[in-house]
């Protein structure tokens, strides 16, 4: 049986967020109060470690949309600081001052989302989960 997908918000508040595991955890804190989010993968994503490279640009389009709350097309380019954040599992928008904490789903391959090797192969980038440990409430959703 798979673990569940566990986000740790920020501090402070504090708390994390327990997910399915094949969904996307989020955690935003917003004005001082978390707010946690369980995302269903996209349609046709149902088996998250087998992602063609187009399928997996696609998916780290559609995270990245829902972390940064900006609109994103599936084959928009995932550049560097695209690739950092989706790594580190953190967003922080400097204008609202929201810290975003995700973790993207264990069984997703995470691979460099622009990045092959010479003959093609995706680049794994060894995420890594995101948050610090929990100094609140747990809350599932």
């Amino acid at each position: 049986m798979a673990t569940k997908n566990i986000c740790n918000c920020p501090q402070p508040p504090g708390g994390s967020v327990v997910c399915e595991p094949n969904q996307l955890a989020i955690c935003r804190v917003r004005n001082g109060v978390a707010e946690g989010e369980c995302i269903d993968p996209p349609d046709g994503m149902d088996n998250l470690s087998e992602l063609s490279p187009v399928e997996a640009r696609r998916y780290h389009n559609w995270a990245l949309q829902h972390v940064t709350g900006q609109q994103r097309l599936p084959w928009d380019p995932i550049d560097p600081g695209d690739q950092a954040i989706l790594r580190k599992g953190v967003y922080r928008n400097d204008i609202t001052g929201e810290e975003v904490r995700f973790r993207l789903p264990d069984e997703l391959n995470l691979t460099s989302p622009s990045s092959t090797s010479s003959s093609g192969t995706p680049t794994p980038s060894n995420p890594v989960p995101a948050g610090s440990s929990s100094g609140g409430l747990t809350t599932a959703f």
